[in-house]
């Protein structure tokens, strides 16, 4: 994060997240792996075209394990099927420091079950959104709710 690559390219480490399913998201926990020694000091949640820096909190006094508290952000609100963690720093012992670990990921929110509400919703492939195999299965949802 603060040297190159061999290519001569600076190191920005990005994690993108796949969820199975539509999100609102209230909390990311990056946890230490085996392995970790620093601390990361900061880190911007991405969601859609929205990205925001997140700081981290540790997690039960441990500052190798850190929250990401998104309750309270514009990001709360937005429904998801990803997300992305980009714009890392970390420390040691208080100290900037080109690398950190993380061991697992674990993400918190609501399932969003999407419908839609007008025919104009589904048009322009906006049937896609909403799981339907074609337009005309969205628009038939609209009419009759089925």
């Amino acid at each position: 994060m603060t040297r190159n690559s061999d290519q001569g390219q600076p190191l920005q480490p990005v994690i993108t997240l796949y969820f199975g399913g539509t999100y609102t998201i209230n909390e990311i926990r990056l946890l230490k792996g085996n392995n970790s020694f620093t601390n990361i000091t900061a880190v911007a949640v991405q969601i859609g075209g929205t990205a925001i820096p997140i700081t981290p909190t540790p997690i039960g006094g441990d500052p190798l394990s850190v929250l990401l508290d998104l309750r309270g952000t514009t990001l709360a609100a937005l429904p998801t099927n990803q997300l992305v963690l980009k714009n890392f720093s970390a420390s040691f012992f208080g100290f900037p420091i080109d690398q950190f670990g993380i061991g697992e990921v674990v993400v918190d929110g609501s399932e969003v079950v999407l419908s839609p509400t007008t025919k104009d919703q589904c048009k322009n492939g906006g049937w896609q959104t909403f799981g339907f195999d074609n337009e005309g299965q969205c628009i038939q949802f609209v009419n009759t709710g089925k």
